[in-house]
């Protein structure tokens, strides 16, 4: 044997070896955690043979509640609205929504916006996702979810790998039509709110999800020819809010004040961008992750303020992101300084 041919033995077994080893630590990781369940549900008194299993993976309800509204089932295609305690098995809470549980545990923030998670089912935990096939709205479960129906074997990036946990789960809303349900959302806000108007587009045409309020306007454009030219900078001081107030983000020192905002990064300084304008480059959507800014700026001045609502569509769409829920309409109050 050559040593080009001994070289790749010597490869091949350390590879071998490897993955028996990480084969074992995953064998002996997920023993010890059937162990940690057993233990729990023996010290809490369950009957292990009586708990109600999903597909035969794991210990899954603990607990539930019949306070139905209606007959409906969600479906793996529907969007839900849910509320959520979750905790581990030694009963630290590490999630909820509802700030009533934030000041019980005082743990309770103002700039956490407290609601009910909302987001399609098969973007749940799929424990989550197996309990509420099996829920109608009103309906609330405690379920216990082994890490192969939770986190897994990776965790996430509070919660260990191989960890298992218990979720209180409510059912408030099943939502089959996302963009029906927020083109309602919006327009009850403009029902309470007239003083939005749509928003129109060149030809003087309506803009689908978009309505302006001209607050302080020195000038509208109106002639489309005056629009802004494309990357003009704007320096604007802004501050975003959901559609029942609570705010999203501003560069407003006042206003993160008042709305009790932590001004300082972890380093105890202020943050920047309460000390200079959001600086706004008009026309280049690559670096504006709202569209409703080009949208409703290329009608005011320097010196103007307004207001704008709008549909997801023009804002952060089917997805959201890690502070806004899916299809969430949003408004701007936005004073154009520069």
């Amino acid at each position: 044997m050559n040593f080009r041919s001994i070289f790749l033995c010597w490869i091949m077994a350390a590879i071998v070896a490897t993955s028996c080893a990480e084969k074992a630590k995953d064998i002996s990781s997920a023993a010890w955690e059937q162990e940690v369940i057993e233990a729990y549900l023996s010290e809490s008194g369950y009957n292990v043979d009586a708990l109600t299993r999903l597909d035969g993976e794991g210990y899954v309800l603990l607990h539930s509640t019949d306070n139905r509204t209606g007959a409906a089932f969600p479906q793996t295609s529907d969007y839900v609205k849910i509320d959520v305690v979750g905790k581990t098995l030694k009963g630290t809470k590490f999630q909820v929504t509802q700030k009533l549980d934030a000041q019980l545990l005082g743990t309770s923030s103002s700039a956490t916006h407290y609601i009910p998670i909302y987001d399609s089912l098969p973007s749940l935990l799929l424990g989550m996702q197996r309990a509420l096939l099996q829920m109608q709205v009103g309906d609330s479960m405690v379920v216990l979810l082994p890490s192969s129906l939770a986190y897994g074997a990776s965790g996430s990036s509070s919660i260990p790998g191989y960890t298992p946990l218990i979720f209180e789960i409510m059912l408030r809303k099943i939502i089959t039509d996302p963009r029906e349900a927020e083109a309602q959302e919006v327009d009850g806000f403009l029902t309470a709110h007239t003083e939005f108007v749509p928003l129109l587009d060149s030809i003087g045409e309506p803009l689908a999800g978009i309505y302006i309020h001209y607050v302080d306007t020195v000038a509208v454009i109106d002639d489309s020819t005056s629009y802004p030219a494309k990357d003009t900078k704007m320096g604007l001081k802004y501050a975003g809010f959901f559609l029942d107030d609570f705010l999203l983000d501003t560069n407003i020192e006042d206003t993160a004040t008042n709305h009790e905002l932590n001004l300082y990064d972890s380093n105890g300084a202020k943050q920047s961008k309460y000390s200079s304008n959001f600086e706004h480059t008009y026309g280049y959507g690559a670096t504006n992750s709202i569209g409703a800014f080009d949208a409703a700026l290329r009608r005011v001045t320097q010196g103007s303020t307004v207001e704008f609502v709008f549909t997801s569509d023009w804002g952060y769409g089917k997805y959201g992101n890690t502070t806004v829920q899916p299809y969430t309409p949003l408004r701007f109050r936005v004073y154009r300084a520069s």
